[in-house]
């Protein structure tokens, strides 16, 4: 089963810590939110993910990437105005039938 992470959203609620970064990148114990995300996916055996990006997408990208040796990674792109649910529809091409929708901003 593929997992959808929304990684797409400006963070305007965490003031000035998102203009540099976009939510999924602000660092918890020396580390990425993203990354933190990634390797607990990994360790529970999913190795297909769906990035769905818009603000700040190339940094998101850039460190999802790291993790391109050790599972599959798609990325699709609705772009910093677009609404949650218009990031879903736009990466719904990426999955035929079940997949986990999670946000990339979030531990649990």
């Amino acid at each position: 089963m593929k997992i959808m992470l929304l990684c797409g959203g400006r963070g305007r609620r965490m003031g000035k810590l998102t203009d540099q970064l976009p939510k999924p990148l602000i660092e918890i114990r020396g580390r990425p939110i993203l990354e933190h995300k990634l390797n607990r996916c990994i360790e529970q055996g999913f190795t297909e993910f769906i990035f769905c990006l818009g603000y700040k997408a190339d940094l998101i990208r850039k460190t999802a990437e790291k993790y391109k040796d050790r599972c599959s990674l798609e990325f699709s792109d609705a772009g910093e105005e677009a609404s949650m649910l218009s990031r879903i529809h736009q990466a719904s091409p990426l999955f035929q039938d079940s997949v986990l929708l999670t946000y990339g901003d979030t531990l649990a």
